[in-house]
């Protein structure tokens, strides 16, 4: 598999391009963020009857799961903002 990506990457001539920590975290968290947000009640409604125990817990602890991963966002595109990404 890794021979057939090689010889791909040269039939397109791609550059390759080598990924910063702080690019593999703001996308683990941009990629999570859409993930709790569909833990919500609103959007967990979608998959079936939510009690609204299971409702209040929710939406009081994803939003702020969703702002902690939300300042790490900020930090790590401070850190892209320097290397001009």
């Amino acid at each position: 598999m890794r021979q057939l990506l090689k010889r791909l990457v040269g039939i397109l001539g791609l550059e390759g391009r080598t990924e910063t920590a702080a690019d593999d975290v703001w996308g683990m968290c941009a990629a999570l963020r859409a993930h709790l947000m569909e833990l919500e009640s609103g959007p967990l409604h979608r998959y079936g009857p939510v009690s609204s125990q299971l409702s209040k817990l929710m939406d009081s602890y994803v939003p702020r799961l969703i702002d902690g991963l939300d300042r790490i966002s900020r930090l790590v595109s401070q850190d892209r903002g320097r290397q001009g990404r």
